[in-house]
């Protein structure tokens, strides 16, 4: 069921406008289980090699 909805709620004028403002829409179509873990995965480790080359940590 939930895997029937996330579409529903990625598709929400609300939602789709906040993705907009953060600059980080969903990736089209929407993703799911397997898919989503690897874009996920890769994401975190794009942005982790951006953080790690600009100096970035955590306080």
């Amino acid at each position: 069921r939930i895997t029937a909805e996330i579409p529903k709620i990625l598709a929400r004028p609300d939602l789709r406008q906040r993705f907009d403002e953060l600059a980080s829409p969903p990736p089209e179509p929407p993703l799911l289980g397997a898919e989503y873990a690897r874009y996920v995965a890769e994401f975190a480790k794009l942005w982790t090699g951006v953080a790690r080359e600009a100096n970035i940590t955590a306080s």
